[in-house]
């Protein structure tokens, strides 16, 4: 569904060719603490990538500085998704809307709960993986930025939540015994038994989640390049 607000399409217009390919707002009074973040804090922006897309976006990009993208970086996926981000910052900024940027990697601060932001926003619903399911690409989309902005903006239509009405939940034959509901749980076979396999992420995307250290090292050597 399209934003209904002409900033935030524009926002999501500026991103989704970096395959940030997921926007939604919603009003900050639902953020316990948004006007400490952000004075005069009125609306979050939440944005994510959904499926392949952001992965076929990061491997271009790496493919044209293989050593300084994939071995210099310490941590090469956020750094790309950071770039792409800074597109966002430059919009609103020439919008003349005052904002702050969060962002869900390891090295970011202040730490904010993105997985209550996505569901705030409407953007799907708590699920037996611990993780905030999709409707439209399940358990593969990650959450990747979040702008706190001093604007009003209409609150984005919730999208229907995914896990209502699955009586047969399949992920929880596959999630590990005592974690359901916890990230624990969402392990890729776990993600693979979801009914919603659409966007399933490739093997290579996958195998990155799993040890980008091992993973990135294979692609820089597709290039002839070594560690």
């Amino acid at each position: 569904m399209s934003p209904r607000d002409p900033l935030v399409r524009s926002l999501g217009a500026a991103l989704v060719d970096g395959g940030l390919n997921v926007i939604a707002s919603a009003d900050a009074a639902g953020w316990p603490g948004a006007g400490a973040l952000l004075d005069g804090a009125r609306s979050v922006i939440v944005v994510g990538s959904g499926g392949r897309a952001l992965w076929s976006r990061f491997r271009a990009w790496s493919d044209e500085a293989p050593r300084a993208r994939l071995l210099d970086e310490a941590h090469p996926l956020d750094r790309y998704v950071g770039t792409v981000l800074d597109r966002g910052d430059a919009l609103l900024a020439a919008a003349g809307v005052r904002a702050r940027r969060f962002e869900p990697t390891v090295v970011f601060e202040p730490r904010v709960d993105f997985r209550r932001l996505a569901t705030l926003a409407g953007l799907g619903a708590s699920s037996p993986l611990g993780i905030v399911v999709h409707p439209v690409f399940g358990p593969w989309w990650a959450l990747r930025g979040a702008w706190l902005i001093d604007r009003a903006l209409p609150p984005t239509p919730p999208l229907v939540l995914p896990c209502e009405g699955c009586a047969s939940a399949p992920c929880r034959a596959a999630i590990p015994d005592g974690t359901e509901g916890t990230i624990l749980a969402a392990i890729f076979p776990a993600r693979a038994a979801c009914r919603i396999q659409e966007h399933r992420y490739t093997d290579e995307q996958i195998a990155w989640h799993l040890d980008f250290q091992a993973a990135r090292r294979r692609l820089a050597a597709l290039h002839g390049v070594g560690a």
